[in-house]
């Protein structure tokens, strides 16, 4: 059964489960189960967190440094560059526009977001400039402090430097580009186990919500759901293939072929 297969089976049985637990609230076997599927829910999640940067540190490290050639590496900097910004501009017009459209979460108040909520600042007004320093001020930071903040756009940032560092270097940095790929080959491995358990942590999460979470609060979170997947999917099934079809003058057809 493929990892896939075993996901979905377990998302079913577990909001099925959670269903179950609602029909016993205030019991032993409520508090018992909620405190089990914690348990497991949060061995997950952490596993995940645990792995997140070091395999987008070292994955980037890797994809860059593979580039051999000067000349190549900075043709393919400035096209990456272009269609990053052009991509993500797109992506976000496209989620903003669906989220006014749909009004999606409007009224929802999860507790489960309240910490993140209350920790989170934001100015009443942000001007173009505020918003460069801001974020060149939140970027361009001490690398350990964002391995430990796990500030994922500083440590993208400070990857690519190495990255490229290691292409200029040439055959001066080859014993670390061996290294970089052996820790990334180590990486890929623990993420290998880790997914191993999301079945069991698929089923943890989601029969903690349905049995802790109002049911009107789910019914608004599946339509942030379906609202957040519908979108996803129109933007890599049709924005981005237009986009490769119109400027890489290559068929979609062909290029999911390829990367399937």
């Amino acid at each position: 059964m493929s990892l896939n297969t075993q996901i979905l089976i377990a998302a079913i049985l577990g909001v099925a489960f959670g269903f179950l637990l609602n029909l016993f609230p205030n019991t032993q076997f409520f508090s018992v189960s909620l405190y089990g599927l914690g348990l497991a829910s949060s061995i997950f999640i952490g596993l995940l967190k645990m792995l997140l940067i070091p395999l987008i540190f070292s994955s980037i490290v890797v994809g860059v440094s593979n580039l051999q050639a000067g000349g190549q590496l900075g043709r393919v900097w400035k096209i990456t560059l272009l269609c990053c910004v052009t991509t993500t501009t797109l992506a976000l017009i496209l989620g903003l526009s669906c989220a006014h459209l749909f009004n999606v979460g409007q009224g929802v108040d999860i507790v489960m977001f309240q910490d993140a909520m209350n920790s989170h600042q934001t100015p009443d007004t942000l001007t173009p400039s505020s918003f460069f320093t801001n974020f060149i001020q939140n970027t361009l930071i001490n690398p350990f402090k964002a391995f430990a903040e796990g500030n994922v756009l500083a440590v993208v940032v400070f990857a690519l430097f190495i990255g490229v560092a290691l292409v200029k270097g040439g055959e001066n940095f080859r014993s670390v580009r061996k290294l970089s790929l052996q820790f990334f080959d180590i990486m890929m491995m623990m993420i290998s186990w880790v997914m191993k358990l999301a079945p069991l942590g698929i089923f943890a999460l989601l029969a903690k919500l349905i049995s802790t979470e109002d049911i009107s609060v789910l019914s608004r979170l599946a339509e942030f759901a379906a609202v957040v997947t519908g979108t996803t999917i129109f933007h890599g099934a049709v924005v981005l293939p237009l986009l490769l079809w119109i400027f890489g003058k290559m068929s979609p057809i062909t290029f999911f072929k390829g990367t399937r």
